[in-house]
């Protein structure tokens, strides 16, 4: 279930090609939170806290063209400070 984001950032990303995409928080400091948002007419999202206890993780299917607005930050209203990494790992599918 994921709650309030605090203390992070939000990013875009397209999808050069269809494939595969995975956002994950691998490597950060702080327990984290990731939401993932496609644009454009309908606007779905998803969501991840903790794929790995601190540590937040979405796969998805991606087309070519598709735009995505990824918000990463810290878990609910937790007054932490540390690093926050984003990681992105995109692969074409034939």
């Amino acid at each position: 279930d994921c709650g309030p984001l605090d203390y992070g950032g939000r990013y875009y990303w397209a999808a050069p090609d269809n494939g595969e995409v995975v956002f994950d928080t691998t490597g950060s400091d702080i327990d984290t939170m990731l939401k993932v948002r496609k644009m454009g007419c309908s606007f779905e999202s998803e969501c991840n806290d903790d794929h790995d206890e601190v540590e937040s993780r979405l796969g998805i299917s991606v087309a070519q063209g598709d735009t995505f607005l990824i918000e990463v930050g810290s878990y609910g209203d937790e007054d932490e400070s540390g690093n926050l990494i984003l990681n992105i790992n995109y692969s074409a599918v034939e």
